[in-house]
């Protein structure tokens, strides 16, 4: 996967082999190397495009995490889902 430079107006869109990823401002790319990928999104049926994209490139996953994020005290709270996935 490769990450774009972010746009002045949003997120740098993803790509995988020149592929891009539909719904860039929902998943990013927290680490990528070789042989390890690790993704995130609080759209927990997005995530699985780039999953999907992944594992056409020979990545298997390996766990995946869900997590509870809150911005401020007292505001609504976002479940987002981290994928680690491996070659």
């Amino acid at each position: 996967m490769k990450t774009a430079k972010k746009a002045k107006d949003g997120p740098a869109p993803l790509y995988l082999n020149e592929t891009e990823i539909e719904c860039t401002q929902t998943i990013d790319v927290l680490h990528e190397d070789p042989n390890l990928l690790v993704l995130t999104s609080k759209y927990i049926d997005v995530i699985w495009d780039g999953v999907a994209l992944a594992q056409k490139e020979g990545y298997q996953i390996d766990t995946m995490i869900s997590y509870v994020v809150s911005r401020t005290s007292g505001s609504a709270v976002d479940t987002n889902l981290l994928v680690a996935m491996s070659k």
